[in-house]
């Protein structure tokens, strides 16, 4: 008895070295099939990553057009509202200028006229040069200023329009009547 557990003891340690011992063969088996199992589950974690990321990455780019856009409405408003600003200035403007070419009214100040002594000679009498009224134009050619007013036309809205037609009229006939 003794001798055949020795003998079945080295038999299994044959096995064990020539690799075909069934217990090992089992543990082997098990071993390669939690192996297996845990790269198809590394697999599949990192497919799920990759999709998270991509779709995040999706997203990211999608906000961004979309903040894109936004700005720059905003910016096109904010632009408009300034643009609109600047002309209803100009428009006030406009209507505040004396546009009949007089001058502010500043005369020159009278000077006192002394008596003359009897042995200064007459003074000669002072040329005075007709003035010329204020231009407001900017020597800019009458076509010119109409091919701004037509580019304004375009931009501007309804109410402006008509504004600036009535602007355009009275500048013509005022330019007419100091020609």
């Amino acid at each position: 008895m003794y001798q055949a557990q020795l003998a079945q003891l080295k038999r299994q340690k044959q096995q064990l070295k020539d690799g075909t011992h069934p217990q090992m063969l089992k543990k082997f088996k098990r071993l390669a099939q939690q192996y297996e199992d845990s790269l198809k589950l590394i697999e599949i974690r990192w497919d799920a990553e990759m999709q998270n990321i991509k779709k995040l990455h999706k997203d990211e780019i999608k906000a961004a057009k979309q903040e894109f856009e936004d700005k720059k409405i905003e910016l096109k408003d904010a632009l408009m509202i300034e643009l609109d600003h600047k002309k209803k200035q100009v428009e006030n403007e406009r209507l505040t200028m004396d546009l009949a070419g007089d001058a502010i009214g500043i005369k020159p100040a009278n000077t006192r006229k002394l008596r003359r002594r009897p042995y200064d000679p007459a003074p000669a009498p002072e040329k005075r040069s007709k003035q010329s009224p204020v231009q407001l134009g900017c020597e800019i050619e009458e076509e010119e200023k109409l091919k701004d007013m037509i580019l304004i036309n375009k931009v501007c809205k309804p109410k402006v329009q008509q504004s600036v037609a009535m602007a355009t009229q009275q500048r013509s006939s005022i330019t007419r009547s100091h020609i």
